[in-house]
């Protein structure tokens, strides 16, 4: 049969994700691989799932959960009838109203600017179709996007889709030296961990950056904070300079805050590229029901930005998907309003932080050096001293015609002996800068304890291995 792919997709392949975890459920490995959530959603989301499919209708969920503040006065701008639609049919093709509201009246606290829920809010099924939805509503054929290598793997083919060249920016490591350049305390000093290398020694260098902008093509620079696969937080002073940078050249930031209710202490508050002087107007901040309720089947996601960038993407998202699953998305409202009555976020971070360290202890007790991430739920591990037969898995793998780089051939080789799935960060990275990756490997802690345990047994079978 002849290849009736179009050349847009000339070689793109099927994604690792699904490799990955088969490989793991057939040798019945550990899996800390694919970044999603091992427990069950909250009682008080699937609550308000089950609700709306049941049949409340549009109306009742409308008066139920107006914007805050407001009233029946019919000066309100709230209407005070709504039409009866059933929840289980089409709502609002830029977003379920009630969504929207609660997600214009979170942001408008969280970032210290009124933000109108019909023009600056846009719902997509998940953040991934809101990184579609931006690349085709902004980018031109022979457009460049800037991309902060390592990167979510779906930036840099949207990039391309859209006719668009990606140009990749690393952050590099850089070890604290002197006592003013130390790493940040995020957990107890007398823990084992407690001089372990942090997420933040991962360090955008400003002056590349800039030198990467193509003045006349370069329109987006991406940020993801917290980052991926690192657990980096961006500084209000590193999104400082990536902003001066971007007001200088005219760019549009996308900045992907999927993980922004995971950061750990002493951190209190995410810095947000969108609350920077001078930089809503060139700001489009992506959520996610799927990570902050761990919910990622749902594929629930937001874009708050100005009319200029929500707009566009509008259009766009109207002729691909027209809407986003209505009931989802009044659970996702209901959730939004219910979270803190049941101390949701503080119990997350909590959970998480525990996880975190539990993982980042047994990784450095095997050998293996943690950089304890600051935020999200993943953590980058050096295997640097390592010494597994990296040239016997290569030299296996070529012979079925797969060519690896010692990232994938550890990852592969602990998978098969230890019993451990995890990812190769390489696919983080551009073919240029794969290197930077080569003695790393991601782990995801987002994992019930008996899953965490379990692994940790099984890695003990590194120790004969470590230098």
């Amino acid at each position: 049969m002849s290849n009736r792919a179009a050349a847009r997709l000339h070689g793109y392949q099927t994604a690792i994700w699904g490799e990955l975890t088969a490989m793991s459920n057939r040798l019945g490995a550990t899996n800390l691989g694919q970044g999603f959530p091992s427990w069950d959603a909250e009682p008080f989301l699937k609550d308000g799932a089950i609700k709306a499919i049941a049949g409340r209708d549009y109306a009742s969920s409308m008066a139920l959960q107006r914007p805050l503040g407001s009233t029946n006065n019919p000066n309100s701008g709230v209407p005070t009838q709504f039409p009866v639609v059933p929840l289980n049919q089409y709502t609002r093709s830029a977003g379920h109203m009630p969504l929207v509201n609660r997600v214009a009246d979170m942001y408008t606290e969280i970032l210290g600017c009124k933000i109108d829920p019909m023009t600056n809010v846009l719902i997509t099924n998940g953040a991934t179709q809101a990184i579609f939805n931006v690349t085709q509503a902004l980018l031109n054929p022979g457009d460049e996007a800037i991309v902060i290598d390592p990167a979510y793997d779906s930036y840099a083919p949207c990039i391309e889709l859209a006719g668009a060249k990606p140009v990749h920016v690393p952050l590099t490591r850089v070890e604290p030296h002197g006592p003013d350049k130390k790493n940040p305390v995020l957990v107890d000093a007398h823990s084992p961990i407690a001089q372990c290398p942090t997420s933040a020694e991962f360090v955008l260098d400003a002056e590349v950056l800039e030198r990467s902008v193509t003045p006349g093509k370069t329109k987006l620079i991406f940020v993801n904070n917290p980052h991926n696969p690192s657990g980096k937080l961006f500084s209000l002073a590193e999104l400082t300079q990536i902003a001066n940078i971007a007001i200088k050249h005219d760019l549009v930031v996308v900045s992907d805050e999927v993980y922004e209710f995971m950061i750990y202490p002493p951190v209190q508050k995410l810095a947000r590229m969108a609350s920077i002087p001078g930089m809503f107007e060139r700001t489009v901040t992506f959520g996610s029901a799927g990570k902050t309720f761990s919910v990622t089947g749902w594929k629930i996601g937001w874009c708050v930005g100005p009319p200029s960038i929500i707009h566009p993407m509008f259009l766009h998202h109207q002729y691909t998907v027209y809407s986003v699953a209505t009931p989802l998305q009044d659970a996702v409202s209901s959730a939004i309003a219910n979270a803190p009555e049941h101390d949701y976020y503080a119990r997350l971070i909590r959970t998480l932080r525990e996880k975190r360290d539990k993982l980042c202890n047994v990784l450095h007790d095997v050998g293996l050096t943690p950089f304890v991430p600051e935020g999200a739920y993943f953590v980058l591990a050096d295997t640097s001293r390592v010494r597994f037969p990296e040239d016997d898995v290569v030299k296996r793998y070529e012979a079925k015609g797969q060519k690896l780089s010692r990232d994938f051939a550890f990852a592969y080789w602990l998978m098969e002996e230890i019993g451990v799935a995890a990812i190769p960060p390489s696919i983080f990275y551009s073919p240029e800068n794969k290197h930077l990756a080569s003695n790393l490997v991601r782990f995801c802690f987002c994992k019930d304890d008996s899953i965490l345990d379990a692994a940790a047994t099984k890695l003990q079978k590194l120790r004969p291995f470590i230098l």
